[in-house]
C-alpha cells in the first residue's frame, strides 16, 4: 500500500514537470518571438509645448520711452485694431503743442491784414498806373493842340508881316500877331514840360507804389516762412505724442499683459501686452535637436496631453506633424502640430501648456536593447 502510493507521488511529480517544462518552453518561446519580432512604438518627447493661435499673437511694445499715465486694457478684453491700450506721460509735449498752435495762430492773424494791404496797394497801384496814362495822354493830347495853333499862328504872323511891310494893315496888328505867336509858342513849352512832368511822376509814382508792395510781400513771405516751420514743428509733435501712445496693432483679444502699475517707467521696445487675433489653433513643440533632426518629418503623427487635463480623464490631443524648423534657436526645435481631435470639454486658448510626443519609428524590443545597450561604453 505505501509503496502503490510512493509510486503514484512519483508518477504525478513526474508529469508536473513536464506541464512546466511546456509552459516555460512556450513562454520562452513566445517571449523570443515578441523579442525579435514585435512591434515597439518610438516617440519622440517635447522638453515644454503649448496651444498657439494661427496667425500668431501681435506684440505691443512701447515705441519711446516714457513714465506710464494711464492702461485701458484688461486681460482678456476684446480690442479692435487701433484701439487705445496704454498712454506714456506727454505733458512736455502737449505744452509745446499748444505753444505752437497759439503762434501760428497769431502768425496767421496777423498774415490776413497784410494780404489784404497787399491786395489794396496792388489795385491801387493798377489804378494809378491807369489814371497816370490817362493824364499822359490828356497832356499829350493838348501839346498836340497847341502845335497845330502854333503852326497856324506863325503862318498868319507871317501874313501879317508881309502884309505891314506892303502898308496894307497897321503897324499895330502886326504886334498882336506877333505876340500871339509867341504866346502860343511859350503854351507849347509848358506842355511839353507837362508831358514830360507825367511822365515821370507815373513812373516814380509807380516805383514808390512797387516799393511799398515789395515791403509788404516781404512781411508776408517772412510771416509764412514762420508758419510752414511752425506746422513741421507741430507735425512732429503730434507725431511724438502720437508715439506715447500704444494702440492696439490688430483686433483680437488681449491675451498677456505686463505687470505695470502708473508711474512706472517703461523702455523702448518693452512688451506691454499681447494681442491674440481670431483664427485657428494649432500646437508648438519644443524638442532637442537629436530628438527632432533627421528623425521628424510632416504628417508623422502626433498626441499632446495637457498640464491640468490628465490624460488618464480627458484623453490626449491627437495630430500630426505640420512642418519642422530647420535652425536651433535657445538649443531646441520648433514643430508645429496639427489638431485633429480632442476632447470637446478642453477649451482650446492660446499659451495652454502640455508635452508633446510624436512617433517617430516603430522597433523590435530587440532593437530598443540593443539600441539602449550602446549607449553605455
Amino acid at each position: 500500500m505505501f509503496q502503490r502510493a510512493l509510486q503514484a507521488l512519483e508518477s504525478d511529480s513526474s508529469r508536473a514537470t513536464i506541464l512546466v517544462s511546456v509552459v516555460g518552453a512556450a513562454l520562452v518561446a513566445a517571449w523570443t518571438s515578441w523579442l525579435f519580432c514585435g512591434s515597439l512604438p518610438v516617440y519622440a518627447v517635447s522638453t515644454q509645448a503649448r496651444i498657439e493661435v494661427v496667425p500668431g499673437p501681435f506684440p505691443v511694445q512701447a515705441a519711446v520711452r516714457g513714465r506710464l499715465t494711464a492702461i485701458h486694457a484688461e486681460m482678456g478684453d476684446e480690442v479692435a485694431e487701433g484701439a487705445l491700450l496704454f498712454e506714456l506721460d506727454s505733458a512736455t509735449e502737449q505744452l509745446a503743442l499748444k505753444s505752437a498752435e497759439r503762434r501760428l495762430s497769431a502768425l496767421r492773424l496777423e498774415l490776413a491784414p497784410l494780404r489784404r494791404k497787399a491786395s489794396a496797394v496792388s489795385d491801387a497801384t493798377a489804378r494809378q498806373r491807369e489814371a497816370a496814362r490817362v493824364s499822359g495822354l490828356q497832356a499829350e493830347a493838348r501839346l498836340a493842340e497847341i502845335k497845330a495853333t502854333e503852326g497856324y499862328l506863325e503862318h498868319s504872323s507871317r501874313s501879317v508881316s508881309t502884309l505891314a511891310q506892303m502898308g496894307a494893315i497897321a503897324a499895330l496888328e502886326e504886334k498882336k500877331a506877333s505876340s500871339e505867336l509867341e504866346s502860343i509858342i511859350a503854351a507849347r513849352r509848358a506842355s511839353q514840360i507837362e508831358v514830360v512832368r507825367k511822365g515821370l511822376e507815373m513812373r516814380l509814382g509807380n516805383a514808390d507804389r512797387q516799393a511799398d508792395l515789395a515791403d509788404i510781400e516781404h512781411e508776408i513771405a517772412a510771416r509764412e516762412g514762420l508758419c510752414a516751420e511752425l506746422e513741421v514743428s507741430i507735425e512732429a509733435l503730434e507725431h511724438d505724442i502720437a508715439r506715447r501712445t500704444v494702440r492696439a496693432p490688430g483686433a483680437g483679444r488681449v491675451g498677456e499683459l505686463a505687470k505695470l502699475q502708473l508711474g512706472a517707467w517703461v523702455e523702448a521696445g518693452d512688451r506691454l501686452a499681447s494681442i491674440i487675433p481670431p483664427g485657428s489653433f494649432q500646437i508648438v513643440a519644443q524638442l532637442e535637436p537629436d530628438a527632432a533632426l533627421g528623425r521628424i518629418h510632416a504628417n508623422l503623427p502626433s498626441r499632446v496631453h495637457l498640464d491640468g487635463f490628465p490624460w488618464t480623464q480627458f484623453g490626449m490631443i491627437e495630430g500630426r506633424v505640420l512642418r519642422t524648423g530647420s535652425e536651433v534657436r535657445d538649443g531646441l526645435i520648433r514643430v508645429n502640430l496639427s489638431i485633429d481631435r480632442i476632447n470637446p470639454v478642453i477649451p482650446l486658448q492660446h499659451g495652454l501648456p502640455g508635452v508633446a510626443e510624436i512617433l517617430v519609428e516603430e522597433t523590435t524590443p530587440a532593437e530598443q536593447i540593443l539600441r539602449s545597450l550602446s549607449r553605455y561604453p
